[in-house]
């Protein structure tokens, strides 16, 4: 997936600084929210409405967890890899799959804010988007102006991006995801995938989702018989 040995060399740089961020990140909400703290803290999140491509009936599920600045994720999605995931095992009903924002930093999390501007039904597509000019406001310290040239592109005005990088509400929503991932799968890093409520250990490939099929084909079998 990684071209060369210098975009695998920054994307080990950022996963090795930013990992253990994205963890305190929702950490420090989970701390922020816990009963004893909630006469002080008001946190109004509401839950995301769910991301998912294929047959909600697909026999296997797949929920990722992604950060916009991950340069892994970045790959998986943009370049062929994800293509003909889609094409093998989503269209063809085998597989659903779902995505989730686990934002590994600051930057990561206002940019999930942006994604989710105009609602879920057009949060991956805004998504995507970013992802394929990560390059360009992922590692400016001056963020904030390539990122709006990006979210730009997909038509979001700058009125509508100040206002979702300040909507405090739909910043809540994504940090509560994301510590609902580190409860319940015990994910610290990103991209994390769960198949079927189990975490799996390493990338996703066609293999690994094959092979899950067939386990699951092989088990309904046994059942039956």
């Amino acid at each position: 997936m990684i071209k060369d040995g210098f975009e695998k060399m920054m994307v080990s740089f950022f996963f090795q600084r930013f990992f253990l961020l994205g963890v305190l990140i929702c950490a420090f909400f989970e701390v922020q929210s816990t009963p004893s703290n909630q006469s002080s803290i008001h946190h109004h999140f509401q839950k995301l409405p769910e991301i998912s491509l294929g047959k909600k009936d697909a026999p296997l599920t797949v929920v990722m967890y992604y950060s916009l600045t991950c340069g892994h994720c970045k790959e998986f999605f943009v370049e062929d890899e994800f293509k003909s995931i889609t094409e093998k095992f989503i269209n063809t009903g085998k597989v659903r799959w779902v995505i989730r924002d686990f934002p590994l930093d600051g930057i990561a999390l206002k940019a999930a804010q942006v994604a989710w501007c105009r609602g879920g039904e057009n949060y991956f597509t805004i998504a995507q988007h970013l992802l394929r000019h990560q390059e360009t406001w992922a590692v400016n310290d001056n963020w904030q102006e390539p990122l709006f040239k990006a979210a730009k592109e997909k038509g979001i005005t700058k009125e509508e991006f100040e206002n979702c990088l300040q909507n405090k509400e739909l910043e809540d929503s994504i940090l509560e995801e994301c510590m609902q991932g580190q409860k319940k799968f015990k994910i610290n890093y990103a991209p994390a995938f769960v198949l079927n409520g189990t975490l799996h250990d390493g990338e996703i490939s066609e293999k690994v989702i094959q092979n899950a099929l067939n386990d699951l084909e092989k088990s309904s079998h046994n059942k039956k018989v």
